[in-house]
């Protein structure tokens, strides 16, 4: 597989090749380490970048620096979750994350109550029968 053959010479044919072409990439990278495949990547000029974890995310320096991630209280708790930024982070209008969101159940009794007009006697029947 190389530059000169006429297989791949358009990206039409390259398109009719993509099985192929993206299976020798896929076996190549895993012969090498991340590190490996960045540093032929930069030295063939290709942009690119590796693929990140969420742990790789939530520890890094530059997403936090960016504003890419978030602390956002959980309700009930007495602590806040790393979360996603809202994307793009704009500098005039940047958003934000208000809550990480709710325990399971957290706001039953608020939703029938506002949704249902139940009465507290009539939830706590409820919760008796363990219905929630």
């Amino acid at each position: 597989m190389g530059a000169d053959n006429e297989k791949y010479a358009s990206n039409a044919r390259r398109i009719e090749a993509e099985e192929e072409i993206m299976g020798a990439i896929g076996e190549w990278c895993g012969r090498h380490t991340m590190e490996e495949v960045m540093a032929a990547m930069r030295a063939a000029r290709v942009p690119s970048g590796p693929i990140m974890s969420a742990a790789d995310i939530a520890g890094s320096e530059q997403y936090r620096e960016r504003g890419m991630l978030q602390e956002a209280p959980v309700p009930g708790h007495d602590y806040s979750l790393s979360v996603p930024a809202i994307l793009p982070v704009l500098s005039e209008t940047p958003g934000r994350t208000i809550t990480a969101g709710a325990d399971l159940g957290f706001h039953t009794r608020e939703v029938l109550r506002e949704e249902l007009g139940m009465s507290d006697a009539e939830m706590d029947a409820l919760a008796d029968k363990g219905v929630i």
